[in-house]
């Protein structure tokens, strides 16, 4: 895989690239944070 390679051959869009994949992992993760704890109340609730 030589995707670091073509992101640093790019230059700035290469980092317009990171930083929309670094927003977009940080989404994925609060939204599956935020599932987790929605489940564990829902359990606990039940």
């Amino acid at each position: 895989m030589t995707f670091a390679s073509e992101l640093a051959s790019t230059g700035a869009n290469g980092q317009i690239a990171l930083i929309i994949g670094g927003i977009a992992v940080a989404v994925l993760l609060v939204g599956g944070i935020v599932l987790f704890v929605a489940r564990r109340r829902r359990s606990n609730n039940g």
